[in-house]
């Protein structure tokens, strides 16, 4: 099977949102932030009303340290995706993409590269309203728009056969009847 597509800004930018909050959600850990808020900057406002004598000085403190966090990582964040989404850096991502299952492996490839996956490699297929995502490694994934098939069937039959290369789908096609308990 081949399919060929192009990517959109907008493409771009929807698949880095997905992933970004597919990938919160999976491995962040909300716990050290808490212990952080909740625990260590109290105690360091007692600290420095303490220390300076003063209760108002170290409400003004911690203000003053929370503020430069929040200013700081909002126009670095700012920074980074007027960046990343550049024309230059985008320049591989806008040119169309070829993507070919085989036996043994999937090709994504365009003018200036080629991807090959093994399926053996293969972690997950996750499905959005808009893309599929393929999972070759935790953190990564490759996306294919749903706009690049020209039909129902010819989504249904990809969606098929990679579901057939799923490692739990894989593993339950060859167990025996009897193995199962």
């Amino acid at each position: 099977m081949r399919i060929e597509f192009q990517l959109s800004i907008d493409d771009v930018r929807q698949l880095n949102r997905e992933d970004q909050s597919y990938m919160l959600r999976r491995f962040s850990d909300p716990t050290p932030a808490r212990v952080c808020w909740y625990l260590l900057m109290p105690a360091s406002v007692v600290a420095v009303a303490v220390i300076s004598g003063s209760f108002p000085i170290a409400l003004l403190a911690y203000g003053l340290i929370w503020g430069a966090g929040a200013i700081g990582n909002r126009w670095h964040r700012g920074r980074f995706e007027k960046n990343y989404y550049s024309e230059e850096n985008l320049a591989t991502s806008l040119i169309p993409f070829q993507l070919e299952l085989l036996p043994d492996r999937l090709v994504l490839s365009n003018a200036n590269l080629v991807h090959q996956h093994f399926w053996h490699s293969f972690l997950l297929l996750r499905e959005t309203p808009c893309y599929f995502h393929l999972f070759f490694s935790p953190l990564s994934s490759v996306g294919i728009p749903k706009s690049a098939f020209t039909s129902d069937t010819a989504l249904a039959s990809f969606r098929a056969a990679i579901q057939s290369h799923e490692p739990a789908k894989a593993a339950s096609s060859t167990r025996s009847p009897d193995s199962v308990r």
